[in-house]
Formats: structure tokens, C-alpha cells, sequence
């Protein structure tokens, strides 16, 4: 998996590309998030948008960084394509209830407005 990390303002949008599943992208997204927030970032969005595949390991490094945000009073937003298998695998395991879920960055950034 690739990871790009650019900002839009204070927000963090880490655009991950290709698999998020067991191993390596799965340790990756895990160093990257991590790094950031010891570097004092607060606000994220993780761009799911070009992820490929998704498995349980991926999903679940994603409730871990959400996890670790909230620890550091920092704050995470998804992005994930409107249609396709990642928003599907979202809303079947009802992670809009534990994650503010986007499918529009635009919308995900103005979400972090006062």
C-alpha cells in the first residue's frame, strides 16, 4: 500500500492507494497515523478512495488509529468512494455509528469547521 500524506489547513489527509489488508499496508497505515500524532497533528482524513481491497485487518487498524485519535483528543474522518465494496464493508458492520464516514472530501473537511 502507498500512503500520501498532504494537508488542507490543519487536517491531514493521509490518501492511502492499493490493498489495506494484513501485514505490511496494515503496519503502515499504523507507523504513519502514529508519527503524526506524536509530530502533535490532531485532525485527519483517511482517504480510502484508492484502496483496492479491504479485509478485516484493514478495518480494524482503521478503528485503532480512530482509537489511538481519541486518546490524543485528536479527530479522524473516512472517506470512502459512495459506491463500491469499502463503503459497503462500512455500513454492514455499522462503522458509521463509531466513524464519521464521508464520501466526499469536501464535505469531510468542512467538517472540521467550528
Amino acid at each position: 500500500m502507498q500512503i500520501g500524506v498532504r494537508k488542507e489547513g490543519n487536517v491531514n489527509i493521509l490518501e492511502l492507494a492499493g490493498p489495506m489488508i494484513i501485514g505490511e499496508p496494515e503496519l503502515q497505515l499504523r507507523e504513519c497515523f502514529i508519527r503524526l500524532l506524536d509530530a502533535g497533528e490532531r485532525q485527519f482524513v483517511l482517504d480510502l478512495t484508492s484502496v483496492t481491497q479491504l479485509d478485516s485487518a484493514g478495518i480494524g487498524e482503521t478503528l485503532a488509529c480512530n482509537s489511538r485519535a481519541r486518546e490524543r483528543d485528536a479527530v479522524i474522518k473516512v472517506l470512502v468512494p459512495p459506491r463500491g465494496r469499502a463503503h459497503r464493508d462500512f455500513l454492514i458492520a455499522d462503522l458509521d455509528k463509531i466513524l464519521d464516514i464521508f464520501t466526499d472530501e469536501e464535505a469531510a473537511l468542512r467538517s472540521f469547521e467550528p
